[in-house]
């Protein structure tokens, strides 16, 4: 079930659906992918990020990182509550579960496929804010060995759904 929801959820984010509901997704498939990572020692690369001060980490995770999601599965409880919904974490927290799911996936745990959806997503992801990479150079060389560097746009969604949608799970 987690595959297809996080394929789903990449569909949808390059398709430029609600963003609600991919939030929605994400959190469900991050409720399935932490305590498994937790398992077997992979940490999420925002939840578990030792970047953070503890005496913060619990509130920010809280009041930032799962504030929608707990509006959007609570919100019946409080029908008053307003929420300032903001987007612009999605992106990041639809590359934890990818990246969670590709570790997970891999021989050395659970020996399951691959999802092509989630690893197209990293690469987009990682195209996308290559400031954050570490090493930029091993990265620049991955994607003129596979063709993308300088041709491809992050920006196109039309042709990132059209691959997205290629990888989809059909039931």
């Amino acid at each position: 079930a987690a595959e297809i929801q996080l394929n789903e959820a990449i569909f949808l984010f390059f398709d430029n659906a609600n963003p609600v509901s991919i939030e929605t997704l994400i959190g469900a498939v991050i409720g399935v992918l932490r305590p498994l990572g937790k398992k077997y020692g992979i940490k999420a690369p925002i939840h578990d990020s030792d970047k953070i001060k503890s005496e913060y980490k619990k509130e920010w995770i809280k009041d930032y990182l799962h504030k929608a999601q707990n509006f959007f599965k609570h919100a019946n409880n409080d029908k008053e509550t307003v929420l300032s919904y903001e987007t612009d974490l999605l992106p990041f927290t639809i590359f934890e579960a990818c990246y969670l799911f590709r570790h997970l996936s891999s021989d050395k745990y659970l020996k399951y496929r691959q999802s092509k959806a989630a690893i197209m997503y990293e690469v987009w992801f990682w195209l996308k804010y290559p400031e954050l990479l570490k090493d930029q150079a091993e990265a620049s060389k991955f994607l003129q060995d596979v063709g993308l560097l300088g041709s491809f746009s992050v920006d196109n969604y039309q042709a990132l759904r059209l691959l997205a949608d290629s990888y989809r799970i059909r039931l």
